[in-house]
């Protein structure tokens, strides 16, 4: 019997029938998780590297405060942006930004997100003890 496999650009996923008749679909990649803790209040911090030639697609994302991050009552942002690699400062594109209270939770997942071409992922808080996880994996551009 010849293997045959599909490949759907467009959900980056292969469908394929196995050796006894099944089909299946899987992922072409697997997301590899990247992880910060932003400590400093307005200080930017790297989550996701650049690298030379790719971009990176976010698969999933985890975002949470803790019991010391700003107030139960008034909200404090999160940015995550995109930015050189050699200036974290400068907001080349900003990827997402949430409001957060104390104790708070944003957990996305399925998504299919890009971002440009060899750029880092940076996250910027107005209050400190938020802990930001995404996840994906690098394409060429």
């Amino acid at each position: 019997m010849t293997d045959i496999s599909l490949f759907d650009e467009k959900n980056s996923t292969y469908a394929e029938v196995s050796a006894v008749g099944e089909q299946y679909v899987a992922p072409r990649f697997y997301s590899d998780p990247y992880y910060v803790s932003v400590a400093a209040t307005t200080t930017p911090y790297q989550v996701v590297p650049a690298v030379s030639g790719k971009k990176f697609i976010v698969t999933s994302l985890l975002l949470a405060t803790d019991k010391a991050y700003a107030s139960s009552t008034v909200a404090e942002t999160l940015t995550i942006y995109e930015a050189s690699p050699s200036d974290f400062d400068t907001n080349l594109k900003t990827f997402t930004q949430v409001d957060f209270l104390r104790n708070d939770r944003l957990i996305a997942t399925g998504l299919n997100l890009s971002t440009s071409c060899a750029v880092s992922l940076v996250a910027i808080a107005d209050s400190n003890n938020v802990d930001v996880t995404i996840a994906g994996y690098y394409v060429p551009c």
